[in-house]
């Protein structure tokens, strides 16, 4: 059992080979590019261990596991539990959290479905990529994209000085012209001076008791600029829109999940008076000595 035994090892370029890796030591591999040394400890060893690792799982877990194939070798013997550190960089995006990579995040989430309380439903309901778990008004992402409104408006100046700091409301341009000529605003009046109901026409437009718009063409400025650069892609536009858009948007925490993620009804399930965004919120000392109560 000092060893980890392999015999007949055709993995990718490999030919029949056999050996002996001592276990509790330093074992270095070497050897030129194409030498087999990634087909041995990363598409042989690495690869069944996980594989062997995975069979140990109930079948309802191993469903949402990555797969692994038996590598192409006759036997494998004295094989342990291993810990991989890829050679490629680690890729991710938004949606990705420690929990996430490591499969961590998928334990937790069984562990709610089955003994969470209240009980909510299956192991969707915690996840916020999915639906079922994910705060609506962020997508699971825990944090949103706004329109920075102060870096839009000079509150010193009135409509017709000038009060909007960006060319699309310039004075005498074609969208100026548009709430210029409403007769809703008084355009000599600076924007400080504004009521709140004069302001707030001003951003939002106003609408009748059905939510649409009174009048279209005067949509408010706000809204105008999230129909502008939040709910379109500017991905094929002009690097200077681009820009602009970088100048006017701001990224902030979700104002409902506030950062975490998931609808009200997953972080109200909760284990021991913790919810699943607690836990993983947790340093995994403590998450471990949690879990073991």
């Amino acid at each position: 059992m000092s060893n980890i035994i392999i015999k007949g090892l055709t993995q990718n370029n490999l030919k029949n080979i056999s050996f002996k890796i001592p276990k509790n030591k330093i074992v270095v591999f070497t050897g030129v590019s194409g030498s087999g040394k990634s087909s041995i400890v990363f598409d042989t060893i690495a690869a069944e261990s996980q594989r062997q690792m995975n069979e140990t799982y109930s079948s309802f877990i191993r469903n949402r596991l990555p797969k692994y194939r038996k590598p192409q070798v006759e036997l494998i013997d004295n094989l342990t539990a291993s810990v991989i550190v890829d050679q490629t960089p680690l890729g991710g995006n938004a949606r990705s959290t420690v929990g996430t990579i490591s499969d961590l995040y998928s334990s937790l989430r069984l562990l709610f479905s089955r003994i969470g309380e209240p009980y909510i439903g299956t192991t969707s309901y915690f996840s916020f990529n999915d639906p079922n778990g994910m705060c609506k008004n962020c997508s699971g992402i825990g944090r949103v994209k706004v329109i920075n409104i102060e870096s839009i408006i000079n509150p010193e100046n009135s409509w017709n000085t000038g009060c909007i700091n960006d060319s699309l409301f310039k004075p005498n341009s074609w969208y100026w012209k548009q709430y210029a000529e409403s007769g809703l605003f008084d355009l000599d009046k600076p924007i400080k001076d504004y009521s709140f109901e004069e302001y707030n026409l001003l951003l939002y437009g106003s609408k009748n008791k059905d939510g649409k718009q009174e009048n279209p063409k005067i949509e408010g400025i706000f809204n105008k600029y999230n129909q502008t650069y939040l709910n379109r892609d500017i991905s094929n536009m002009s690097k200077h829109t681009k820009e602009k858009s970088e100048r006017l948007i701001t990224d902030k925490e979700c104002p409902v999940c506030h950062g975490k993620r998931l609808n009200k009804e997953t972080l109200n399930c909760n284990i021991l008076g913790y919810s699943i965004a607690d836990m993983c919120n947790m340093e995994l000392t403590d998450l471990y000595d949690l879990l073991l109560q």
